[in-house]
């Protein structure tokens, strides 16, 4: 397969340990080789900006396969692309893994709390997402620089975006340090764009 991997965002707090994870991660991407946007004090960023400033879709149509980290999410074991070739020709856009550890807003995507092998869900937390270009594209298409942390977006994609998601337990992540709250604004303005409220939201199931 012919894959991008964009690391959206680099840098400290915790930056040893984040330079394990990339380390990690490398030996296990099965020769596939990130593009890193790093930030500091003196280049501030966020994940959003590093994607609309740099890693428009146009630049992924004659690619399999679009990865998209955090920098903190370390996976266990090689990434299945034979696995994940298959899926996308079944018709699925978005492929996670599924979760090791317990350090997520949505509990379902802990790997024991899978109902199946692979599970159709409606809410997977941005941590590795595994897209098709187009649905690259599309979730891209929703990224707005009043957003950059992306908050509220994994909670439209697919009763807004209409991308087919799945959570796998073929390949896990450990997730190594919570967030802050900084998105809460932007999430409340992704919610007004795409005609959603967090009430709404909240009533979809976690599997299909």
């Amino acid at each position: 397969m012919k894959v991008k991997w964009i690391i959206p965002g680099f840098g400290e707090p915790h930056i040893e340990k984040k330079s394990e994870i990339l380390d990690t991660n490398i030996a296990f991407m099965g020769g596939v080789k990130p593009t890193v946007h790093t930030y500091s004090p003196d280049r501030p960023g966020v994940v959003g900006e590093f994607l609309l400033n740099k890693e428009h879709p146009h630049l992924m149509r004659d690619l399999d396969a679009v990865v998209v980290s955090l920098d903190d999410c370390e996976l266990t074991g090689p990434v299945p692309w034979d696995y994940i070739e298959e899926c996308f020709s079944k018709g699925w856009d978005v492929i996670s893994p599924s979760l090791e550890n317990t350090l997520t807003a949505f509990p379902h995507m802990v790997r024991d709390k899978l109902p199946k092998d692979t599970s159709r869900t409606s809410v997977a937390e941005f941590f590795f997402y595994v897209m098709t270009p187009r649905a690259y594209a599309t979730w891209w298409g929703y990224i707005r620089r009043e957003n950059p942390w992306l908050w509220g977006m994994e909670l439209t994609m697919v009763n807004t975006m209409m991308l087919k998601v799945a959570i796998t337990k073929r390949f896990s992540i450990i997730h190594h340090y919570a967030g802050g709250s900084r998105g809460l604004e932007g999430r409340n303005k992704h919610f007004a764009e795409v005609g959603r409220t967090l009430g709404d939201v909240a009533k979809q199931p976690c599997f299909f």
